[in-house]
């Protein structure tokens, strides 16, 4: 029997009774559960405090590992949204510098946190690094569907809105078939969605565009970030078609959503432009 094993079995009753204040938990191949602190996950393995010191559990004897979703995550997230790319950027990278870009089993979240990342360099117009950590992911995870949207995105970062349409649609559309979907596909589709919107408003095309918007809207308002921006481009699209109730209508809807947002604050501009 090991010490690890004694120890981690010793102290269980201790962080029980304590409230389970150790977090994370790793399991390892044969069963093997450690609670305790994750500090970093890198090629060595997955470093975790426990009450007494610090162990390493190499990743090739992992399961699984449970950490919950940090609160920096969903302030990476926030930040996105509101075009902070640099303030988003750093929140994201200091969460890969810790649990590592690598697909870890049980990691869920790490999707995200990467995916951001990538937007965020997108956002601050670092296209090739941005590039970079899509081909990362895609080499990591395996996900096709998704660096499709991203690669799209880069296209309409570049303002190559001709070829991001028809990536755009032909991810879109069978989609929007399916009775039921997954988060993770309707956070994409939202997503996509979004850009289609962009490509058809580059191209004057408002009634289009505002469907793509409204659908997001309609559909994905689980999805309360990208549920807020295709609110917000709706009411663009509305002023544009000289709408001015429904244009003034959206607007108030981000205000009164998240009146904090960087979103609310343009929105407050557009609804003085409208009431003026």
């Amino acid at each position: 029997m090991n010490s690890r094993w004694m120890l981690t079995t010793t102290l269980m009753g201790v962080w029980l009774l304590a409230g389970s204040a150790w977090a994370d938990v790793v399991v390892e191949r044969n069963s093997q559960r450690t609670e305790g602190v994750v500090e970093k996950i890198d090629a060595q393995g997955v470093l975790i405090k426990l009450a007494q010191g610090s162990v390493t559990i190499p990743l090739g004897n992992l399961a699984s590992v449970e950490i919950p979703r940090p609160a920096a995550l969903d302030q990476g997230i926030a930040h996105l949204t509101d075009g902070k790319f640099g303030e988003a950027a750093t929140v994201f990278r200091s969460l890969i510098d810790r649990y590592t870009m690598t697909r870890i089993p049980g990691l869920t979240w790490m999707t995200e946190a990467i995916l951001g990342y990538g937007d965020a360099l997108l956002g601050e117009n670092k296209i090739d690094q941005a590039q970079r950590v899509y081909e990362a992911f895609e080499k990591n995870f395996g996900a096709a569907k998704e660096i499709a949207v991203k690669k799209a995105k880069i296209h309409v970062v570049q303002k190559n809105y001709d070829t991001a349409r028809p990536i755009l649609e032909e991810f879109v559309q069978p989609l929007l078939k399916v009775e039921w979907l997954t988060s993770a596909q309707e956070s994409l589709l939202a997503e996509a969605l979004l850009l289609l919107g962009d490509c058809q408003r580059a191209k004057s095309q408002w009634n289009e565009a505002l469907d793509s918007y409204l659908l997001v809207v309609a559909l994905f308002d689980s999805d309360a970030n990208r549920a807020l921006e295709a609110r917000f481009k709706a009411g663009e699209m509305f002023a544009k078609l000289n709408n001015k109730a429904r244009a003034i209508g959206c607007f108030e809807d981000v205000i009164r959503d998240a009146p904090e947002s960087g979103l609310a604050a343009q929105a407050r501009q557009q609804l003085a432009k409208l009431k003026s």
